[in-house]
């Protein structure tokens, strides 16, 4: 049993030293399942890929055995005897939440939890309803997502029974509108959400994904012929890509900038050639790849060179043209016709 103190800084303190402790283990866990994802995925241990891998087909045959959503078939029982109208209305209830575990995709996620606690030793499923809309239109709507090991945390990791646990931690990614959500009815939520906005937009992120699945990106083949690899390659984690794409976000693009991209649209949509121009959707991507190749640059601002090196790559195949004219010629024709803007506005 814990205490629980009331005085508001007080309660700060004990709310992130029980987050510690739940979370003590955490990068050891992390580390152990990418261990079991990799031997699962390559059916080796050493960064290498097993010529024949048969580890994914048998856990999906031992999953499916243990489960299978078609399955899936609620029941609700009673061990004592009820008037008959009390058993029907417990089968009509038994028949709506199997129904609503096929339609809301619970069953599904089951079944993917299965065969994810047999890769890593335990997955949890949780659920939990949410109130959605206001006034007549106001509903409660069932949501549902599996929680990895790395992700969940206990107090107590001496104790196995988790009904006995002070406290447990989840660690999940959130966007922005998801924590409006969670918070929009409390005291302040408001300032509460600016305060939380201001401190995702410093920097401070989280690597634990939802999955290892898909948790490096590699720049070179796997190597199955066991002997070692001189060719060029590397792998970057996720986390750092993520840290890399925040960072993106603050290299400043100049409102002269903006105008050049706004003109370079203009002039693609009056180009008679031009069957389907380009959407101002492509002008935020064109903006969001200048600003990532600033960075790669050094630099921390857009330069007009960094629009017209990038145009073609980013807008050409959204282009649908008349004839045998060809887009990317177009654009560079365009971008070598059109004003440039000030190297740089404050």
């Amino acid at each position: 049993m814990l205490y629980v103190p009331t005085e508001k800084r007080a309660l700060l303190d004990f709310a992130l030293k029980t987050i510690e402790q739940c979370r003590v283990s955490q990068g050891n866990r992390a580390a152990y399942c990418r261990q079991m994802n990799q031997i699962a995925e390559t059916g080796r241990y050493d960064n290498t890929k097993a010529l024949i891998n048969m580890l994914n087909v048998l856990l999906t045959k031992y999953a499916a055995h243990l489960y299978s959503p078609v399955e899936l078939k609620f029941n609700v029982d009673f061990e004592n005897l009820y008037p008959k109208i009390e058993m029907q209305r417990a089968a009509v209830v038994a028949n709506i939440l199997t129904r609503q575990w096929e339609r809301g995709g619970t069953a599904n996620l089951f079944g993917r939890g299965v065969y994810e606690s047999l890769k890593y030793g335990w997955t949890g499923m949780k659920q939990w309803p949410q109130i959605e809309g206001e006034g007549e239109h106001e509903r409660i709507t069932y949501h549902n997502k599996l929680v990895m090991p790395w992700q969940f945390g206990v107090y107590n990791e001496a104790e196995n029974d988790i009904n006995r646990q002070p406290a447990l931690c989840e660690t999940t990614l959130m966007t922005m509108p998801e924590i409006w959500r969670r918070i929009c009815m409390q005291p302040d939520a408001k300032k509460l959400y600016e305060r939380i906005e201001a401190q995702s937009q410093t920097g401070a992120s989280m690597s634990e994904m939802t999955s290892y699945f898909h948790q490096i990106v590699s720049s070179n083949q796997l190597n199955t012929s066991g002997t070692p690899n001189t060719q060029p390659g590397g792998v970057v984690d996720l986390g750092d890509v993520l840290e890399l794409q925040a960072a993106c976000l603050q290299v400043v693009a100049a409102p002269s900038i903006r105008t050049y991209i706004v003109s370079l649209l203009q002039a693609i949509r009056a180009r008679p050639d031009v069957l389907l121009p380009a959407s101002m959707r492509s002008g935020v991507y064109l903006q969001r790849a200048a600003q990532a190749w600033a960075l790669f640059e050094g630099r921390d601002f857009v330069l007009p060179d960094d629009v017209k090196l990038l145009a073609a790559p980013v807008m050409a195949h959204r282009l649908s043209m008349r004839g045998r004219a060809k887009a990317e010629e177009m654009i560079q024709e365009l971008v070598t016709s059109l004003p440039l803007p000030p190297l740089r506005q404050h």
